[in-house]
């Protein structure tokens, strides 16, 4: 009876020890892993100098929107009411009369531009150069984030790799100071090697703090290129794979100055400048448009109606 009671004791206490070492060793969580590509998409998708540049091409539209409706006719209506009381006086010799009456009136006037000498051609061509120059500078914004992520990703790889060498120094240092200590109070080696360890060592802990702090400045330099400050942390993957260029100088220049959009940009600005320079000058030359207008009016109703038409040659 005392030996089954013995072993349940100790049974107990296997399940509780197994039990407490379970609830000690919970599972970490798994950081989440970023890749290049990951983090150029992320700042593709969130970096705020791209909003900006969605914006410059949102506001360049409309401009071209707005100036190719002077194509298009202008129509204007108006509607309007008075209301006149009051004491009117038709001739000196006869006392003031007392009068009160209504006036309605609605009109409809249309006008359409004919031929103006290229005022309106000339300002949709500026529009639509800005235009592209705006869908360029996008490009080069998205460009230029592109390459600041990839910058500040391999800056921290290659941080984060100056680290581990410093790790591994400051542990032969340390290494090295205990085998001094142990050589020294062995009597097989002097003072000199203990206190030249010992400067070894403080000399790797300033070096691995420097190379920590760079890891930390690299690491906040990435987030500010993809735009973004995570609050997980997460490992980056380790990669300096390195293409091979065979293109050659004059190739590579010839490339650039055909394909890069911030030379297009620069090309479109000036081509919409020219066209705005032509316009500015087209403002000297007349405009021939033709109007028609319809009213109503009358003191009651119904209204009475009445209508004109024409062409008009403006002349600055």
């Amino acid at each position: 009876m005392m030996a089954l009671s013995n072993s349940i004791v100790i049974t107990f206490l296997i399940v509780l020890t197994v039990s407490s070492i379970a609830l000690t060793q919970t599972p970490q969580p798994q950081r989440d892993t970023l890749s290049l590509s990951r983090a150029i998409a992320l700042a593709l998708q969130n970096h705020p100098s791209l909003r900006a540049a969605e914006a410059g091409i949102r506001f360049a539209s409309g401009a071209l929107t707005q100036a190719r409706s002077s194509y298009l006719p202008s129509v204007n209506a108006t509607v309007g009411y008075t209301r006149t009381d009051g004491a009117f006086v038709f001739n000196p010799s006869f006392p003031p009369r007392q009068q009160s009456y209504n006036s309605y009136s609605a009109g409809l006037q249309i006008q359409q531009t004919l031929f103006d000498f290229g005022k309106a051609t000339n300002k949709i061509s500026a529009s639509s150069e800005l235009l592209d120059a705006s869908s360029f500078n996008a490009q080069s914004s998205r460009d230029n984030i592109a390459m600041n992520v990839q910058l500040a990703y391999f800056g921290l790889v290659q941080a984060q790799r100056v680290a581990k060498v410093n790790e591994l120094a400051m542990e032969q240092a340390e290494r090295h100071l205990h085998q001094a200590k142990a050589f020294y109070n062995a009597g097989r080696r002097p003072l000199f090697d203990v206190t030249k360890a010992e400067v070894d060592v403080a000399n790797a802990n300033v070096n691995l703090i420097r190379a920590r702090n760079q890891m930390r400045v690299a690491n906040v330099q990435l987030e500010n290129a993809m735009g973004i400050h995570p609050r997980q942390s997460y490992v980056l993957t380790d990669t300096l794979t390195v293409v091979p260029f065979t293109m050659s100088l004059d190739s590579v220049k010839g490339l650039a100055l055909n394909q890069r959009p911030d030379v297009q940009s620069a090309r479109a600005l000036l081509a919409a400048n020219q066209s705005l320079a032509s316009s500015a000058w087209d403002q000297h030359l007349p405009s021939l448009s033709a109007f028609g207008t319809l009213t109503w009016t009358n003191f009651d109703f119904p209204l009475f109606s009445r209508w004109n038409a024409g062409i008009t040659l403006s002349i600055p």
